[in-house]
């Protein structure tokens, strides 16, 4: 795994985010994630987002009728990151500050807001 996902892994994998994930609507899954520009999809195959989900190409439209992760910054340096998304189904964005300790990497703060 890359620091990419594994950042990536801990904010969606989050309770305050996984909250809007509603694993209980079948039809809205797998949950189709975008990355943003520059990020390869290949560093994030087997990675566990906390339900069922798939990394789409970049250009790939994704399926109107499932949930779509939009990540639109996955920024890390050698301590720090920020990851900004958006669940548009649920009408949520968000924004995660994040911190390495100890060679893990853990939400030090985040906002969420429904649109």
């Amino acid at each position: 795994m890359t620091n990419q996902s594994k950042a990536l892994q801990v904010v969606i994998g989050d309770p305050r985010v996984q909250a809007f994930m509603h694993p209980e609507i079948d039809e809205r899954f797998p949950l189709q994630v975008n990355l943003p520009e520059g990020v390869g999809v290949e560093a994030f195959a087997g990675i566990d987002l906390g339900v069922p989900s798939v990394f789409l190409k970049r250009g790939t439209a994704p399926d109107p009728a499932r949930a779509n992760l939009i990540v639109s910054m996955l920024e890390l340096d050698n301590a720090d990151g920020t990851v900004k998304f958006s669940l548009p189904i649920e009408g949520l964005v968000g924004s995660a500050q994040m911190r390495l300790e100890n060679g893990s990497w853990v939400v030090k703060s985040m906002q969420l807001v429904e649109q």
